[in-house]
């Protein structure tokens, strides 16, 4: 299946790809795509959730789908250190520092524990309706009414 962007995987894990490539490039190390384990040899990216952005609306076509992927991002202190100053600076991945809750920890089976939040942006387009154009005059048949039965109003 290819996507809209031309991705073979779809845009999502297009998204996951640019992150986990990024990473490789600053960090020099292996990045895995795997969920947070122990211990934190290196650094693991895992897809967490989608978010919508706000959508716009035209009198157009359909906007296309926009949305942001956020990954979690662990490892050592050294390694989520580089990321965050070189994410900082380049702006891009937009970074969240907002903990995630002990439920998400729980249910990633391990301890809560520092990590980085990377948001990144997906853009899927959406078909044009394709609407014939116009190519007559219009015409317009008047009939009579008919009479009918009974008193007149």
């Amino acid at each position: 299946m290819t996507s809209s962007n031309g991705q073979a995987d779809g845009p999502l894990a297009a998204a996951t790809s640019k992150v986990v490539a990024w990473l490789k490039d600053i960090s020099g190390d292996a990045v895995q795509i795997a969920p947070p384990k122990t211990p934190d040899d290196g650094l693991s990216v895992w897809p967490l959730e989608l978010q919508s952005e706000r959508e716009l609306r035209t009198h157009r076509a359909l906007e296309p789908l926009r949305l942001r992927v956020r990954h979690l991002v662990t490892g050592n202190a050294v390694m989520l250190g580089k990321a965050l100053v070189a994410a900082t600076e380049a702006g891009d991945p937009a970074v969240d520092l907002t903990p995630l809750s002990p439920e998400t920890w729980l249910a990633l089976g391990c301890a809560p524990r520092i990590a980085l939040l990377f948001d990144m942006p997906v853009v899927i387009a959406r078909p044009t309706p394709q609407v014939p154009i116009v190519t007559e005059e219009l015409r317009i048949n008047l009939i009579p009414k008919p009479a009918s039965e009974g008193g007149q109003p």
